[in-house]
Parts: C-alpha cells; sequence; structure tokens
C-alpha cells in the first residue's frame, strides 16, 4: 500500500522541485529538437509562480498552464483535479515531459461535510483524504 503524506511547500521545497524539473528538461526530447513541454497544474499559489516559471525556463521549455477565459484556471484541490485532470491533459495538443501538481493549501482545509463549506473546525474532515491521491 502507497502511504502519502500532504505536502508541505516551503521554499526549499519549491526550489528542489523546480531543480528537479530542471534536471528532467535537460534530457533530450524524445521529439527531437522541440523544446520539453511543461504542465504546471494547481490552486492559486501555482497561478502565482507560473510567470516566474516560464520566464525562468523560456530558452529550454514551453510551460503551460490551464486557462479560463483570458486568465489562468484555478486548478484548486485533489478532489477537482482527479475530475478534470483529462481535460487539462489535452491542453495545447498534451504530450507532456514533466507535469508538476500543486494541490496541497486546498485539499489541507476543512469542510463541513453536511454542506461542503470551508469550515474552521479541526473537526471536520479535509477538502481531500490521502487516499484520493492514489487515484
Amino acid at each position: 500500500m502507497l502511504h502519502c503524506r500532504r505536502p508541505n511547500l516551503t521554499r526549499h521545497g519549491f526550489a528542489l522541485a523546480m531543480l528537479l524539473a530542471h534536471s528532467a528538461l535537460i534530457a533530450p526530447s524524445l521529439r527531437g529538437a522541440e523544446k520539453p513541454r511543461v504542465l504546471l497544474l494547481g490552486d492559486s499559489i501555482s497561478i502565482g509562480y507560473t510567470p516566474y516559471v516560464q520566464k525562468m525556463l523560456a530558452d529550454e521549455a514551453v510551460v503551460l498552464r490551464p486557462t479560463r477565459g483570458k486568465g489562468a484556471e484555478n486548478c484548486q484541490g485533489t478532489n477537482y483535479g482527479a475530475m478534470e485532470v483529462d481535460r487539462w491533459l489535452q491542453i495545447d495538443g498534451g504530450h507532456w515531459d514533466v507535469i508538476h501538481f500543486n494541490f496541497g493549501l486546498h485539499d489541507l482545509k476543512h469542510v463541513d461535510a453536511a454542506s461542503g463549506k470551508n469550515s474552521n473546525d479541526a473537526n471536520d474532515p479535509h477538502q481531500a483524504n490521502p487516499d484520493k491521491y492514489e487515484q
């Protein structure tokens, strides 16, 4: 059985994730001379860092994320992501070399089981159970 911990993204963790993604981009692309393709999926935090990642990797990769209308789509948490991931994987024709997920903050919040609304009660369940990560 796979055991998952909830992500705790720190600056160090983010830098490590970007380093790992960057090292994956250095490997030759299986499609020849095309730049590797990176898909960023995540909550509002990832919306904030997407332009910086795009700028940092502009010469090395095509970095995209889902959009709604004229702006970035908030991919929210794991529960929403599990419903929408197939649509997101088809963005710009799909065929991704790196897919980066960042749903942590939405997954950690508590929700009222009856209404589904955000809750400040620590006894209410988290929005996403770690078992959902295995889907």
